[in-house]
């Protein structure tokens, strides 16, 4: 098998999630996925959910079509990639993603499905890194990375200042700027990862002037606006499909279940403060106790004629 080679992202969710270290099985199952058109991070969360459910007891062999889903076992892995794209048998149910994978499961599968709003959370651990935790929770697209890239905690980076990765309640003003800064690049197509050398907020302003001649586009506090804008606008769309506070949640699991790191920075980290945290966010944000765009911040950003 040949191939570019999967990037990080990719690495991880076809080794960790299934307990495998053959590397050719990584580069497989990250080819098959380009070739048929299969998110790697989904795909990958979701055979761990299914062989974390094997370990469990809650499906057998009769469950997967025969196949052995023990740890370690990369072929199993690699057959689930292709039922999945193929709709074939087990990987008809998988298919449809850990939560409704789970809701017809049954058996409390649910408690094992890792998303946040139906979308299945990436490599990123959100009891080791809190300000992405509290990113997946409150994104309008569920657990993504991109949305709200905290690279204060990842890289250290000290814009627009430092952060401890390990504390709540304190950093909703740094999940709040990570999702504006990222929502106002991507109306440029920047990628979440370019900018975290910063070269975004002198340079892509200026950028925006030399091709549309809008002067106000310089500068980066109203783009900051536009940001604020985007995710205003989400979060009306999401309430009006049915969205709310309860959906604001990181799994069961981060909030009861202590990090172990073999004795490294993290180890019996859980997630303590959730409803703090958003009662804090909500309330930097100009939203309602449940999480609602209130009149008066629509209005200040000037969406007064969007409909609550």
């Amino acid at each position: 098998v040949s191939s570019e080679g999967p990037e990080y992202e990719t690495i991880w969710a076809f080794t960790g999630s299934i307990d495998s270290t053959d590397k050719e099985a990584t580069i497989a199952a990250d080819r098959l996925c380009d070739e048929l058109g299969l998110d790697t991070i989904s795909t990958g969360n979701c055979i761990g959910f299914a062989y974390e459910l094997y370990e469990k007891g809650i499906i057998t062999k009769a469950d997967t079509d025969g196949l052995e889903l023990t740890y370690g076992n990369h072929a199993s892995m690699i057959a689930l990639v292709k039922k999945i794209a193929r709709r074939e048998g087990f990987g008809n149910i998988l298919a449809e993603g850990s939560v409704r994978a789970a809701a017809q499961i049954g058996k409390g599968a649910g408690n094992y499905a890792m998303q946040v709003k139906g979308l299945e959370i990436p490599a990123y651990e959100p009891r080791g890194t809190k300000a992405m935790g509290f990113n997946y929770a409150t994104a309008s697209i569920g657990a993504s990375h991109c949305f709200g890239y905290a690279r204060q905690d990842i890289f250290g980076t000290i814009i627009p200042r430092p952060s401890d990765r390990f504390v709540e309640v304190e950093n909703a003003d740094l999940v709040i700027y990570n999702q504006d800064s990222v929502a106002y690049r991507e109306t440029g197509i920047v990628c979440t990862f370019a900018a975290n050398w910063d070269w975004v907020a002198p340079l892509f302003g200026k950028m925006l002037v030399a091709a549309r001649g809008i002067s106000q586009f310089a500068d980066n506090d109203y783009l900051m606006k536009v940001g604020q804008r985007i995710i205003n606008m989400e979060r009306l769309f999401n309430i009006r499909e049915g969205f709310g506070r309860q959906h604001d949640t990181l799994p069961r699991r981060m909030l009861t279940e202590p990090l172990h790191t073999n004795g490294s920075p993290g180890e019996g980290q859980v997630v303590r403060h959730q409803a703090e945290f958003l009662d804090r966010y909500y309330e930097m944000r100009g939203w309602t106790k449940e999480g609602i765009p209130t009149s008066q911040k629509l209005k200040e950003l000037g969406l007064g004629y969007v409909k609550q």
